[in-house]
């Protein structure tokens, strides 16, 4: 079973690889239409606006909270 999320957060990408999930692949994700600042790198580039997983993403999106704290 996939579980697709959307994020609030705007990351292109490679940034989204590096902060979410390093073995995410563009097969996975969906990019937007038009380009948009990444959050990230605050560079103008498409940017994810969901991922289809199929382990789950909320344990790592805690994980990473909980590391921000």
């Amino acid at each position: 079973m996939l579980a697709e999320v959307i994020f609030l957060a705007e990351f292109c990408f490679d940034c989204f690889k590096k902060i979410i999930d390093n073995n995410a692949e563009k097969d996975n994700v969906v990019l937007s239409k038009y380009k948009d600042y990444c959050e990230g790198c605050s560079k103008e580039k498409h940017v994810v606006i969901t991922y289809k997983s199929k382990k789950s993403i909320f344990s790592k999106m805690l994980s990473i909270i909980l590391r921000i704290r």
